[in-house]
């Protein structure tokens, strides 16, 4: 084989080796370009999903903030009703609306099975509810109800007939005015006195001592 022939040769072995180089580079900078434009997309929906969760975190606090006011809203509603109907003593409302508010009502924790087969299940918090709608007039109420019906003419009072009541507390009988709200204040208003001279008094002794202060200020 002659120079030349070596040559040409060689020219075309090295042709050869430059095409494909040249589509290797081609490929290369395709696959760049592809690989530059999935990062993009990946980005945008890294940013979408970014900006789709943080919408779903707002919209979810929103939710349970909702929830939150309305619970509040039925629990002070149930409370109320109790303490009007006497289940409960003004004491007790705060206590019971912070436990009620502590409650799950979701997760049940008792099934109730009646005779006729029929079941009912219960949350912590319908079982609570359940509970209190069931007891008993509170004793400070019924001590607090007229028996008698008996009506007394006051002196100075706003309306010149107003209920009254007996009650008889160690052998001394003290009578009591009923239906009274500002009663009642007045009556938190002698437990807190009390207490700041660590003197514990319950509700029901607070309304009789109100009930014999309102007795001698009527005489």
């Amino acid at each position: 084989m002659t120079d030349a022939q070596i040559e040409a040769k060689f020219k075309t072995y090295e042709d050869q080796i430059g095409g494909i180089k040249k589509d290797f580079e081609i490929k290369l900078e395709a696959e760049k370009a592809e690989s530059k434009q999935w990062k993009e997309t990946a980005q945008k929906n890294a940013d979408a999903l970014k900006e789709f969760e943080a919408k779903a975190k707002t919209a979810e606090e929103a939710r349970v903030k909702v929830l939150a006011e309305a619970r509040k809203t039925e629990i002070k509603s149930f409370v109320d009703t109790m303490k009007k109907g006497g289940q409960i003593i003004p004491a007790q409302e705060e206590a019971l609306t912070k436990l009620m508010e502590s409650m799950t009502s979701e997760v049940t924790v008792h099934t109730f099975e009646a005779k006729d087969g029929s079941k009912t299940a219960h949350t912590q918090y319908s079982l609570m509810k359940q509970f209190i709608t069931s007891l008993p007039k509170h004793s400070a109420f019924v001590s607090m109800t007229p028996a008698n019906g008996a009506v007394r003419t006051v002196p100075g009072a706003v309306d010149s007939e107003v209920h009254y009541t007996d009650i008889k507390r160690g052998g001394v009988i003290v009578t009591a005015q009923v239906d009274d709200y500002d009663m009642d204040q007045e009556a938190k208003k002698f437990i807190d006195s009390q207490a700041q001279v660590g003197r514990k008094v319950s509700y029901e002794d607070a309304l009789v001592e109100i009930s014999r202060r309102q007795k001698v200020a009527a005489a």
